[in-house]
């Protein structure tokens, strides 16, 4: 176990560390939110996991630096962002970009079930026939 955690680097390593420190499942693991943890206890608060409990485990003291460093980035990177383009995205970024007009059909169009199938319509008459 020690030879592939010294492989592993960034969230994947403290994902590891969490998964094997803490018994931590994998679903729960990327699940867990800012709030679930408590520095001050050592403790991770396990919500909805599996049989939809709630359980209360241990935050590995090797875990818990980088965790924090961990945090400290996130939070500088999401302040350092200008609000305008947090909301928007990509989109934003590009200062030609235009936002397409919704039109109905358009899933059609490009060969996807789009509306049709919201109607009751089979699949095949949703989408094109295939070019011959």
């Amino acid at each position: 176990m020690r030879a592939v955690l010294q492989r592993l680097d960034g969230v994947s390593r403290l994902m590891a560390l969490l998964l094997y420190g803490a018994g931590l499942r994998l679903l729960e693991c990327c699940h867990l939110r800012v709030k679930d943890i408590d520095f001050a206890t050592n403790q991770i608060v396990i919500r909805d996991g599996k049989g939809r409990k709630d359980r209360v485990t241990m935050l590995p003291a090797a875990v818990k630096a980088a965790l924090i460093a961990h945090l400290e980035r996130a939070r500088e990177q999401h302040q350092a962002r200008p609000p305008s383009r947090r909301r928007l995205g990509r989109a934003a970024q590009r200062p030609d970009a235009q936002v397409p007009e919704r039109r109905p059909g358009l899933g059609v169009a490009m060969g996807l079930p789009g509306h049709a199938l919201l109607r009751g319509a089979s699949h095949r008459a949703a989408s094109p026939s295939p070019p011959p």
